[in-house]
């Protein structure tokens, strides 16, 4: 721009190849707010499969410590409760699916009681836990994951994007380096500003 303001790489001008370098800022800020809400997601996914995972191995021990021995249908159930381990997203899942009625079956039978005893439930970092909280745990589980999967999508898209903007700035920049490269004379400081442009590895050094 200082020593060849007029010179073009077919229509761009040196506000063109400007314009791409100063694109790289708000890209960048893209990308890392794209990061920021996928990681925000997958924490978000993590917590509530991790609430779910620690209510599936302990609401079943307390259920059972409280009715098992006067609640045979219960305790039927609830082995089937445990056939599945909690320990893989799906066995997570499928443990809910089993537990949670049985969950709602053993608040009755605490109420039919007498005298009538509180509905189960199970504290978690200060917050109880009821049978209806497990419920929207499961059934926000998708909704979760499926959050997840867009806010990877977009981060997807925000990386392709800044790759596609640092190919054409790095070509844009290479092909005025090759024609400054041919149109200088040695003696002029347009050629000696070409000389003490940073090259990468491989790029030859302008020759007269």
């Amino acid at each position: 721009k200082q020593h060849a303001p007029a010179l073009k790489i077919g229509t761009l001008e040196p506000a063109d190849l400007e314009a791409l370098i100063d694109g790289f800022g708000p890209l960048m800020h893209a990308l890392i707010a794209r990061q920021d809400e996928a990681d925000a997601a997958h924490r978000a996914v993590q917590k509530n499969q991790l609430t779910l995972q620690w209510l599936g191995v302990r609401v079943p021990q307390i259920i059972e410590g409280q009715l098992g021995g006067t609640d045979e249908a219960i305790t039927r159930d609830l082995k089937e409760v445990y056939r599945d381990p909690a320990v893989t997203q799906n066995q997570i899942l499928n443990r809910a699916v089993r537990l949670h009625p049985v969950w709602v079956r053993a608040d009755t039978a605490m109420a039919a009681l007498t005298p009538p005893q509180s509905p189960i439930t199970r504290v978690i970092q200060g917050v109880p836990h009821t049978a209806a909280m497990y419920l929207d745990l499961l059934n926000g589980h998708v909704a979760l994951t499926g959050t997840h999967s867009d806010a990877k999508a977009a981060l997807k898209s925000a990386q392709a994007e800044l790759v596609a903007h640092q190919r054409a700035c790095d070509e844009l920049n290479k092909r005025w380096y090759r024609v400054a490269k041919a149109s200088f004379e040695p003696e002029t400081h347009a050629y000696a500003a070409v000389l003490r442009i940073p090259t990468e590895p491989g790029t030859a050094a302008p020759t007269p």
